[in-house]
């Protein structure tokens, strides 16, 4: 190739080596002209810049200036006056090598000058280039060289830290603001700033002009404030960071929640010729994860992805926190928070690293000058979420508005949404929840495969008078500007005949999908692959599709065994060589594939946020693409469990036998199809049943239903739901244990060394070492999947330590390299360590594990100690209840109960509470517990044990609570280890109040936390400080428990109430898509859901302020005048139904923002809710809106005398009938009005006669 191209005449390809070399020679001009500016700053003072430059082939000196100083042209017009760029007026001479010139024009104007021109003139600046002679080798015959700067390739590869490419930082510039907020709430970009800006956008993205929405990102950003940015799936976010990041001079941390999420913005960045960018994550090596924090620690590195758990890591933080201490002086723009939603969303869940993630960025990723910009992206947050965000981001409230930047409309055009109604038919008087879960889980993936192979049918349904129907809906209800009929026509009949352009070619197996699964394994789950299933019922293996054509993703297998292979399905999807994906939501995030057809939820989404966030995957390249719900209605029911609690045992083991059933090895929960018959048979056993019971809960007597009902639909979410919040109590015991437990680490070194190489290897293997006998310290090694791979041998020093290559493996075969590996490693750490014992003896030896000087957290807290820090086990010592319940009540096998530690251990999972245990085990052994001498004088140390066994997750969980109260005050992990360092603060209990107070105060209302904050230090008068500690911890867990729980239960119910509801409202029409009302409905509630305007605070609209959220906070109107006020803008408008379907989600949206606590007394939101219901004129609606009726006037009872009740009652009925056409709801509003009376006047009643008792 070499002599080929050597001997090639260059004039015969003169076109294509211009077309191939001359960007890459005006690049390397310019980037040596900046260098020699930096280096030699002296010559920008000048007011003429005399440049020569030498071709010694392609023409590009003009190019390269002149296109260089189009970048300064349009950067100084963005900059505020003071970091404008003083840059000389440039003359350049071009001497040129003739015969390499291909047009004259490519000189931009300027006429080449000859050899004697260049001897008779000085010049500031020479450049000599050449794009093909390699350096040190030509000898250079013309142009004698005056100090020229000579430009060469190289003939080797310098792979040096000093000859390596460098990220150049320096002091952020200040740009001005390049677009406004209009009084709508939507943005204008500054005309005077247009054109410079899109300079920009086309010369690095390639892009002609901005989307919706990403310029006010980007101007924000740019001027260093905080912002929050929400745009539509596929709107473009990637761009609204990165391109801030190339017009600042410095590094940019962006945070992912998931790993492929990282690696596909690697791969897009790289598509895009965007090498500068790397990211760090477990699927790397040790060994690569510290070339890459290398590579970035030297200016290598722009963009560096990481999760938000590498800012609880010691090194991490090291490297980000000097990373100005090397010589190149690096610093930080900016630390780009991705997909941001996910800090609110799983923080609070099961990653509480994510809550002290906007903490931590700040602390330790600097500028120059002090705090890095943090610019949060996502496609989709609730109110609620948003509000969680401006907390950890630090953004002050009256700057809230201005750094949420949101695109109203996020229903894109091109999607349409569609059902699935997966109804087994089970009518079963008794079936347990297993049996439904496969009958449900085989008619779903029967019904996925039906559609999968009419996909292309089903597309083709979407044709142009469903896709223009759908248009002229979303240009009436969705869009702000009016436009005119004619005018919209033309519109519509353009993007209907766009959207519908698909290929001809596709078929339903290259039809690109994905279908998003709940679980990774099981009839609902992902893949058998999990769990080396021989007979697989999960979607991956059952799809309808060759395997060749599907790939499979989850996010974490628990072993690092599947990692590989997941890592080629997921390529190869992306690169098109797969048409289908089915995954969990791990995949969903920010992936950006262009062709997405379909997209299928086998299980509906947890809240409208992440529904539209995994839907939003399809259609991408803007062209019809489906997104497909399978919904599951079925209902079936089941006995309260805690209602079995209050009869007597025999009882109690007649009810269990109605909910559940052991074989001897596990539980079965029982449901029932129909209700009467469940019933009738608790008749039976029990007398005087009733609807509802009272029981005490928290030391509050609540009234629960006696018959629950059960969907596997929203059993699902409840599973994940239970495990994230596992109730008050739970927790508080957990507390106990984490402060006054001595915890230990017991582990030999062998444990320590083997969980280190899985560790930094990413795998799972199993080893084992041979404790005695002939075979003693053979270590033995097992696969994932618990096959044997290979034999060290001869620890112990009975002979040469070695591999065993000749021992035969029945099920398995020799893994000799890995094998090998495994044993250097091993003997690297026993040389390292101790060289004097036999490795055997190395091994066998216990690892120090005393931590803490053997003190609780208590003691160490009270210690006189000025120490701070405080070392907490990731993996605490399981607690056993089961085997002292044992020897306690003499607990022995049974007929049906084999192993009776294992019996218990099945009995705790499955019971509800500590008393329901108890009465189980009292039910199983024929036993009295609960009221032997035995149990009294045990209560505390039983329920300790039964409730404080705890995880990686809880640990993590507690330190957030603690910190929260300001008692820890940081954290690092060291997962090699797994040991949390946590760092205390040992102040007096009013630092714990005020500082629970302040946690308080970025939730609820002043007034609200006040009222906490004084029960708190009432509680605590008589306390010392760690149990002020406790109680303030109570109070947090309080407020998580009734507020956050709350709202996650409430975005669950929001998503399948708004399938339920398009559902229903769902009938036949004459167009060929079935479920075109489905679809047009569904757009409707996620839009007045997403875009409630009157939920946005400052929002302002035909001149007048209408920001509801605004009024019900600041209270200059009282809630009357506040509801008299909206009731009246909604009346005086044109489009009344869709004015008031605003309402409802705007009521939704700020129920969602506002805390639980300032809510439940609330009286306005309620009666415009059910004002707004009641508007909708469809019964559908009205049982709803007698909810909210009867609560928002109760609410206003409590707070007013009853002539001011009865007036305001009389005011709503005076106000609906003259606005609402009230022909459907007239006689329902009489009604409940009457129903509303009776109740009001009971309560009178009951208040009457409880006075007089008192008198």
């Amino acid at each position: 190739i070499f002599e080929k191209n050597f001997n090639r005449n260059s004039s015969d390809y003169l076109e294509e080596y211009s077309l191939l070399f001359m960007p890459f020679s005006v690049a390397r001009i310019q980037k040596t002209i900046i260098d020699h500016f930096i280096a030699n700053n002296d010559l920008l003072k000048k007011e003429t810049l005399q440049i020569a430059i030498i071709e010694r082939d392609l023409p590009c000196g003009a190019l390269a200036i002149k296109s260089l100083e189009e970048i300064f042209l349009n950067l100084n017009a963005l900059l505020e006056v003071q970091d404008k760029l003083q840059i000389p007026k440039i003359e350049l001479s071009i001497f040129e090598n003739e015969k390499w010139v291909l047009n004259q024009k490519l000189h931009c104007g300027y006429k080449p000058k000859n050899e004697t021109y260049f001897g008779a003139n000085d010049f500031d600046v020479i450049i000599d280039h050449s794009i093909f002679r390699r350096s040190q080798i030509y000898k250079e015959k013309e142009y004698s060289i005056r100090e020229a700067i000579v430009i060469r390739s190289s003939h080797y590869y310098d792979n040096s830290i000093e000859s390596s490419k460098k990220i150049y930082c320096a002091n952020l510039l200040n740009y001005e603001e390049l677009s406004i907020k209009n009084s709508d709430g939507s943005y204008s970009s500054k005309k005077v700033f247009e054109e410079n800006i899109n300079f920009f956008i086309k010369n690095i993205f390639r892009k002609k002009e901005f989307r919706n929405g990403q310029l006010p990102i980007i101007s924000r950003a740019l001027q260093q404030k905080p912002v929050i940015g929400l745009l539509p799936t596929g709107g473009g976010k990637s761009l609204t960071y990165q391109l801030p990041v190339f017009l600042q001079p410095g590094l940019c941390l962006v945070v992912d929640p998931i790993k492929s999420l990282m690696e596909d913005q690697v791969r897009v960045l790289n598509n895009n010729w965007i090498d500068c960018c790397d990211y760090i994550n477990s699927n790397l090596k040790r060994e690569e994860k510290q070339s890459k924090l290398i590579d970035f620690k030297f200016g290598q590195t722009q963009f560096l992805f990481v999760s938000p758990e590498r800012f609880v890591m010691e090194d991490f933080r090291k490297i980000i926190n000097t990373i100005d201490n090397t010589k190149y002086k690096l610093a930080f723009s900016f630390c780009i928070i991705d997909e941001v939603h996910c800090l609110s969303e799983w923080g609070h869940d099961f990653r509480s690293t994510y809550l002290m993630l906007g903490k931590n960025a700040q602390k330790f990723v600097k500028t120059r000058s002090g705090k890095v910009s943090l610019v949060g992206l996502t496609a989709t947050a609730s109110y609620d979420v948003l509000a969680d965000i401006e907390r950890e981001l630090d953004i002050k409230h009256d700057d809230a508005a201005n750094a949420v930047i949101s695109i109203d409309n996020t229903i894109r055009k091109e999607l349409f949404f569609d059902f699935i109604e997966c109804n087994a038919k089970i009518d079963n008087h008794s079936i347990s929840d297993r049996e439904i879960k496969n009958k449900i889980g085989t008619v779903k993936r029967d019904k996925l495969n039906d559609y999968v192979k009419n996909s292309i049918n089903k597309l083709k349904t979407l044709d142009d008078k469903v896709i223009s129907n759908s248009l002229q809906q979303h240009y009436d209800e969705f869009e702000m500007e009016s436009i005119d009929n004619i005018v919209l026509d033309k519109i519509i009949s353009k993007e209907s005949a766009a959207i519908n352009e698909i290929p001809n070619s596709l078929a339903f197996d290259t039809t690109t999908s994905i279908i998003f699964c709940p679980h990774t394994q099981g009839i609902l789950g992902v893949t058998g692959r999990v769990n080396n299933s021989i007979n697989p019922k999960e979607v991956f293996e059952n799809l309808a599709i060759i395997d060749t054509k599907k790939s499979y993703f989850i996010g974490n297998d628990e072993a690092g065994r599947l990692s590989e292979e997941i890592h080629e399905h997921f390529v190869n999807f992306l690169d098109g060589k797969t048409s289908y994906m089915v995954c969990t939501k791990a995949f969903g995030m920010g992936i950006d594939k262009e062709d997405v057809r379909a997209v299928y939820h086998i299980n509906y989404s947890s809240s409208p946020e992440s529904y539209i966030q995994e839907a939003g995957r399809a259609g991408r390249d803007k062209k019809k693409s489906l997104c497909v719900n399978l919904i599951n209605t079925e209902e079936f029911y089941f006995l309260n469990p805690s209602y079995i609690k209050q009869f007597s045992k025999e009882a109690r083991v007649r009810l269990r036998h109605l909910i559940e059933a052991f074989d001897g090895e596990k539980f079965t929960l029982i449901r029932n199809s129909n209700k009467e018959t469940l019933i009738n048979d608790i008749k039976l056993i029990v007398a005087n049943y009733s609807d509802t019971f009272k029981i005490e809960i928290n030391k509050k007597e609540e009234q629960l239903n006696t018959i629950l009902t059960y969907n596997l639909d929203e059993s699902i979410h409840d599973f994940f739901h239970k495990n994230s919040f596992k109730g008050i109590e739970t927790e508080l015991f957990q507390l106990e244990r984490f402060f006054t437990r001595k915890e230990e680490i017991k582990k030999t070194v062998f444990k320590q060394i083997t969980d280190i190489y899985n560790l930094e290897n990413d795998r799972e293997i199993d080893f084992y070492l041979t404790p005695d006998g002939v075979y003693q310290g053979n270590i033995w090694l097992k696969t994932e999947d618990k096959i044997k791979f290979g034999r060290i041998i001869r620890t112990n020093g009975a002979g040469v330590l070695s591999v065993d290559f000749n021992h035969i493996l029945p099920e398995g075969s020799i893994d000799v390299k890995l094998t090998n590996h495994i044993l250097e490693f091993i003997k690297t750490q026993w040389q390292k360590n101790s060289p004097n014992t036999t490795l055997y003896e190395y091994l066998s030896k216990p690892v120090e594990n005393i931590i803490n000087n053997g003190l609780s957290l208590k003691d160490f807290f009270e210690s006189d100690s000025n120490n701070l820090n405080f070392i907490v086990p990731l993996d605490l010592i399981k607690d056993s209840l089961s085997e002292i319940l044992i020897i306690d009540f003499n607990l022995i096998i049974t007929p049906t109960i084999n192993n009776v530690i294992n019996y218990l251990e099945t009995l705790q999972k499955q019971s509800s509470d500590f008393v329901d245990y108890l009465q189980r085990i009292e039910e199983t052994w024929n036993l009295e517990i609960l009221n032997s001498e035995i149990y009294f004088n045990n209560k505390r140390l039983y329920k300790e044990l039964y409730y404080s066994n705890i995880n990686r997750q809880d640990i993590l969980r507690i330190i957030y609570r603690l910190y929260s109260i300001k008692f820890i005050s940081d954290y690092t992990i060291d997962y090699n280890k797994g040991l949390v360092t946590i760092s205390i603060n040992k102040e007096d209990k009013n630092f714990y109040i005020d500082a629970t107070y302040n946690h308080l105060l970025k939730y609820l209302s002043k007034e609200k936390t006040e009222l906490k904050i004084e029960e708190l230090s009432n509680k605590c008068i008589d306390l010392d400080v760690f149990h002020t500690i406790k109680q303030s911890v109570k109070i947090i867990l309080d407020f998580t428990y009734s507020d956050i729980v709350g709202k996650r239960k409430k975005a669950i119910e929001d998503i399948r109430e708004f399938i339920t509801e398009s559902i229903h409202q769902n009938a036949k029409t004459d167009l060929k898509f079935n479920n075109a009302k489905y679809n047009i409905h569904f757009k409707q509630l996620m839009f007045y859901y997403f875009n409630a305007k009157y939920a946005k605070s400052g929002y302002v609209e035909f001149g007048e302020d209408r920001s509801l959220i605004d009024d019900f906070k600041n209270k200059e109107l009282n809630d009357w005048e506040v509801f008299v006020k909206y009731t009246k803008i909604l009346n005086d408008k044109a489009s009344f139904i869709n004015e008031c379907k605003m309402m409802r989600g705007s009521c939704k949206r700020i129920w969602r923002s506002l805390a639980i606590e300032d809510t439940k007394e609330e009286y306005v939101l309620k009666l415009l809710y059910a004002y707004a219901s009641f508007g909708l004129n469809n019964p559908y609606y009205f049982q709803e809106a007698e909810k909210y009726f009867l609560e928002g006037f109760e609410n206003l009872y409590l707070k007013n005398d009853y002539l001011y009740f009865e007036n305001k009652l009389n005011k709503f009925l005076e106000i609906i009938s003259e606005s609402v056409k009230y022909e459907n709801s007239k006689e329902y509003i009489r009604r409940i009005k009457h129903k509303l009376m009776l109740k009001i006047s009971t309560q009178n009643v009951q208040n009457l006669i409880k006075e007089l008792k008192d008198i």
